[in-house]
């Protein structure tokens, strides 16, 4: 089984009697982590999905059913997956939480529901934190360890990824490292696919899985009908990841309003299935300051190899803005940098909102192209890395750029 780094933030004694919310696509690894979260406090049988009809009548036959089975330990933890399917969900963990949250410690398993609920807001604000588990990331698949909060300097950050002092660098893990990252990068992110690593299997996987998200989450969560059209949308985003993306041009392949286009991507990346980087726009010449990229979470289905290890790096990165901002020290953020004649970083990650260091992906070696460095200095002098896709690169310009290998950099 995978160790998820999610899995210290959430059982962190510090969080205290909150509810612990997991919310992330679909078969990414909730009831996993949650599951082993539960076993490793003495809690397994406290796990209550309500897709289970047994567990459905022990709560119509008395709304504390849960107390029996906590009752001969001492800091119990109790999980209740699928509960949001349960009409006035909501009411049912407030009195749950209300009774029994001095004692028991709660877990909320979802898909992109959760995320839904925590924008709208309810009267459970106060008594959750929301932890966002992004499908596996290639140091979880090696069993690296979670890496810590970066430094206030990215360039130690760059040099810690590129010389990792707890494991080395020998032969044998960068061989690792190189072999984790084809299977990634070949069957995508998602656990059964990725473990099973076989081509039959991830290719029925991945048509269910859309047909489970787009007939079955977007039906029930939205008022899209047409799900057809959606499907028709789905299929046209993976010819337009790694550019800004144009809804008229989506639009007119479509035959469908402007509006409609921007209501459907909007639904997709509420429900996971997709996700978006803003253009940064400050200190920039002449910015590109509307148009976003969008990424696909599983991106299998992105067939140019260039766009397909894009996506591969951006879900990295955005997954690790997650992880150090749910550590409580500051808010990261990840976007993108374009100018209007087409120059463009693919990435910049942002601390308290402001440049942190510069990202770019490349297939192959090759020297890094002078636009990037003019961004790093109007941006604040920041560093910049070129991950390439192929393997063995490591060539550093002082401590202000580096090109390494994609498999060593994100594996560290």
């Amino acid at each position: 089984m995978l160790d998820r780094w999610l899995q210290p933030l959430i059982e962190d004694p510090a969080l205290d009697r909150k509810m612990r919310f997991i919310a992330g696509p679909r078969q990414c690894g909730k009831t996993t982590l949650a599951r082993s979260v539960l076993a490793r406090h003495g809690s397994a049988h406290l796990w209550f999905n309500w897709d289970i009809p047994e567990t459905r009548r022990l709560y119509r036959e008395d709304t504390l059913f849960y107390r029996a089975a906590m009752q001969k330990l001492k800091q119990p933890w109790a999980c209740f997956d699928e509960i949001h399917k349960q009409r006035e969900w909501k009411n049912i963990l407030k009195g749950i939480y209300d009774a029994d949250g001095e004692r028991l410690r709660i877990l909320v398993t979802g898909s992109a529901r959760l995320e839904l609920f925590r924008r709208s807001g309810d009267s459970l604000a106060g008594r959750f934190f929301l932890f966002r588990l992004s499908p596996v990331l290639l140091g979880e698949l090696l069993g690296r360890a979670r890496p810590s909060v970066p430094p206030a300097d990215p360039r130690n950050w760059i040099e810690g990824c590129l010389y990792p002092r707890h494991q080395g660098a020998n032969s044998r893990e960068l061989k690792e490292a190189r072999d984790g990252f084809d299977q990634l990068y070949r069957f995508g992110p998602f656990p059964e696919p990725l473990l099973k690593a076989q081509t039959r299997f991830a290719s029925l996987w991945r048509r269910n899985y859309l047909d489970a998200v787009i007939r079955g989450d977007l039906r029930d969560l939205t008022r899209v009908r047409d799900l057809d059209l959606v499907e028709a949308l789905v299929a046209l985003i993976p010819w337009r990841v790694g550019a800004p993306f144009s809804v008229n041009s989506v639009r007119e392949d479509l035959q469908v309003a402007h509006a409609t286009v921007k209501n459907m991507m909007r639904h997709l990346e509420r429900l996971l299935v997709t996700f978006s980087l803003a253009p940064y726009s400050r200190t920039v010449t002449r910015p590109v300051k509307r148009e976003r990229k969008v990424y696909l979470y599983d991106w299998t289905s992105v067939e140019d190899p260039g766009a397909r290890f894009e996506n591969l790096v951006a879900l990295e990165l955005l997954a690790r803005t997650h992880l150090w901002t749910e550590t409580g020290s500051d808010e990261w953020g990840l976007q993108y940098v374009r100018t209007r004649e087409g120059r463009e970083t693919d990435f910049v990650l942002l601390r308290r909102g402001k440049p942190w260091c510069l990202l770019e992906c490349k297939s192959r070696r090759a020297s890094l192209e002078s636009h990037h460095l003019l961004f790093a200095r109007k941006l604040g002098g920041i560093p910049v890395v070129q991950l390439v896709r192929e393997h063995d690169v490591l060539r550093a310009k002082g401590r202000e750029a580096v090109s390494v290998s994609a498999a060593r950099f994100l594996s560290s």
